[in-house]
């Protein structure tokens, strides 16, 4: 999974662009969760852009300490996958 710290992210399957991710928002958690590879390409579209990697452990670890976190996290992916 990967976050967001600065700048801007695109998102793309192939040629087609998905969407523009911002400063704050993640991607690629679904295929971290169902040890799938990652089925979009993600390009840092502004100067300065600096993107994290969260591990599988650690991400798990996160959700395990903060009950919101993990209400926050489902609804978040609730709204993708309906997208």
């Amino acid at each position: 999974m990967y976050f967001i710290v600065a700048g801007d992210v695109l998102m793309q399957k192939g040629e087609r662009i998905l969407k523009t991710l911002h400063s704050g928002e993640y991607f690629g958690e679904i295929s971290m969760l169902l040890n799938t590879p990652f089925a979009n390409s993600a390009v840092a579209v502004s100067n300065g852009t600096q993107v994290i990697g969260i591990p599988k452990k650690n991400f798990l670890e996160i959700l395990s300490l903060d009950a919101e976190i993990v209400s926050k996290f489902l609804k978040d992916m609730a709204a993708k996958i309906s997208d």
